[in-house]
C-alpha cells in the first residue's frame, strides 16, 4: 500500500517526514476503527475525535488507502458533514468474521 502520494515532488529528509507522517496518521485512523468496530464514522467525524489538525484530504487518502487494503469498508450510510454536505459512512471490516459467519449459515 502507498501510504504517500509524493505529486510535489519532494526529496530527502522532506520525502521521509511525509511519508512517515503519512503513515502515522492511517495507523492512528486504523486504531480508532478497531477500538469503535460497531460504529461508523465520516472523516470529518475522524477529524474531529482524533486529527483535529490534519487536513481533511490527507484523511480521505488514509481512509481511502486502508479502504483498498481491506481493512476499512464504504458504507451505503451517510451523514453530514462540516460544510453541510452528505458524506459516506466508513465502518472496520473485521476479515475473519464474514467467513466464520458464512459457515454457519
Amino acid at each position: 500500500m502507498k501510504d504517500f502520494f509524493n505529486t510535489i515532488s519532494e526529496h530527502g529528509a522532506e520525502l521521509s517526514r511525509s511519508k512517515f507522517k503519512a503513515r502515522s496518521q492511517q495507523d492512528t485512523i486504523l486504531s480508532f476503527f478497531c477500538a469503535n468496530p460497531m460504529r461508523g464514522f465520516t472523516p470529518f467525524d475522524i477529524q474531529a475525535r482524533i486529527l483535529p489538525g490534519a487536513p481533511i484530504t490527507s484523511i480521505r487518502r488514509a481512509i481511502t488507502n486502508l479502504a483498498q487494503a481491506g481493512k476499512l469498508k464504504k458504507t451505503e450510510s451517510m451523514a453530514r458533514g462540516r460544510y453541510g454536505k452528505k458524506n459516506y459512512l466508513w465502518v472496520y471490516k473485521r476479515l475473519g468474521m464474514a467467513h466464520i459467519q458464512a459457515g454457519l449459515f
